[in-house]
């Protein structure tokens, strides 16, 4: 009920015993009924009514009725409407007195009515819509469940009306989390698809390397570029190959080698990421399945806890965390891993929140969020495969995550400083060491 509204326990001499709302400043007083202008639609006499009538001819019959009887309700207009076949929102002086008669006449019914017949709540599938005091035409084509009591009807209608307006919220919030992770998804799928085809690149950074070393003896030492012989085309046309000048021609063949290993290895990535993605696609998908066809509440509430798990999901406790913490949580093979939210929630981030034995990473040489590997009380350092989701994170929350193939560095908290002076987000690392990895956005 409304703020103004309460509910009073009064004796046979009116005194008030308790009350709902505020029982300290009413209780032991006398109570009284408040006045009100409204009349009682069953005592009203025809020339007292017919007066009221013309001295408000120029209002609507459903203004005319709320502004003057008891009972009258937004259900009980839409009842006597339907009842009479009458619209109500019509100025009385437009309306014939026989009209009015009958509007007047299907109130007093529907209000005897409802003093004799027992209560009824009307059902929509599981849904409680409304509770009647009698049988009420606007509400036939659904199904009710007649109660001998008005206790026993309120009971049912607000305790499953509140359970299904619940499920209905959890529905909801389930569909859309599921319908934006889908989303986020399709983009990824669709972001690998279109990138460069890693096989090309990395049989030309083999061949490359082949043909260093069949050439070594006409590569001079310390340049930056050599012209060799392509050996492998028939016409055998003289190539333009780049070198690292500190190293030897040897050296610069297993570097080229060591980069089409790393492409191989990204190929390798790119379709463990793939099957990934197309297997919680699939799961979503499931999921998405079982919500539209009206899940039990066990059902829902277990599709609710597996997204919790894998992250696609938040808590409300979470939620209302995730407010005040100056990262984003990602949760990889029950690795923990933080990342930044902007270059003040870094700072944050990294010298107040990670503990000194954390792993820092950032992209090199770009601006982007600071991450950061949680090892809580792990002894052992996070395995290859977590260091390399989180560089991903890294990279992915950068200034380079368009680029196919990013540098990240990483170290521990520990070796971290903080110049005075310095801009929000910088930070001088350490003992650091590097990893190339494909950029993930989320």
């Amino acid at each position: 009920f409304r703020n103004n509204s309460n509910f009073f326990l009064v004796d046979h001499h009116d005194r008030i015993l308790s009350t709902f709302k505020h029982n300290q400043k009413h209780r032991n007083k006398i109570y009284h009924l408040q006045e009100s202008k409204l009349l009682d639609p069953l005592q009203i006499n025809r020339e007292n009514l017919s007066e009221r009538l013309n001295k408000q001819a120029d209002i609507l019959l459903s203004q005319f009725l709320k502004n003057n009887f008891f009972y009258i309700t937004p259900v009980l207009l839409q009842e006597i409407s339907v009842r009479t076949d009458l619209n109500l929102d019509v100025p009385l002086q437009d309306l014939k007195s026989s009209y009015i008669d009958d509007a007047f006449q299907q109130l007093r019914e529907v209000i005897t009515a409802c003093q004799s017949d027992l209560p009824r709540v009307y059902i929509d599938g599981d849904y409680p819509i409304a509770l009647g005091l009698t049988a009420l035409q606007i509400f036939q084509k659904y199904s009710c469940h007649i109660y001998e009591t008005i206790n026993e009807a309120l009971i049912y209608f607000i305790f499953h009306r509140l359970k299904q307006d619940r499920k209905r919220k959890q529905v909801e919030s389930i569909t859309t989390v599921i319908n934006k992770k889908l989303s986020q998804i399709d983009n990824w799928i669709t972001h690998l698809a279109n990138l460069p085809d890693e096989l090309i690149q990395r049989k030309k950074l083999q061949r490359v390397g082949e043909l260093i070393l069949a050439q070594l003896h006409q590569i001079p030492s310390g340049v930056s570029t050599a012209e060799i012989t392509d050996l492998f085309d028939p016409q055998q046309p003289r190539v333009s190959v780049k070198l690292d000048g500190t190293l030897s021609a040897r050296e610069n063949a297993e570097l080229y080698f060591q980069k089409a290993r790393a492409v191989s290895d990204q190929m390798r990535k790119k379709k463990e990421n793939l099957r990934h993605l197309q297997r919680q696609q699939k799961q979503l998908y499931h999921y998405q399945e079982l919500i539209q066809g009206n899940p039990a509440d066990k059902v829902l509430s277990q599709i609710e806890n597996k997204l919790i798990e894998s992250r696609i999901m938040q808590t409300d406790d979470e939620r209302m965390q995730e407010i005040y913490r100056p990262y984003r949580s990602y949760l990889y093979e029950n690795w923990e891993i933080w990342v930044g939210k902007s270059a003040k929630d870094n700072d944050q981030l990294t010298f107040h929140w990670a503990h000194k034995e954390d792993f820092w990473l950032h992209a090199q040489g770009v601006s982007g969020s600071h991450v950061i590997i949680r090892k809580t009380q792990r002894k052992q350092d996070p395995p290859k495969s977590v260091l390399e989701y989180a560089a991903r994170l890294a990279a992915g929350n950068s200034q380079a995550r368009t680029s196919s193939y990013v540098p990240v560095i990483y170290t521990r908290v520990k070796y971290l400083r903080k110049p005075r002076g310095s801009e929000a987000g910088a930070v001088i690392p350490e003992r650091t060491k590097s990893i190339f990895v494909e950029p993930l956005v989320k």
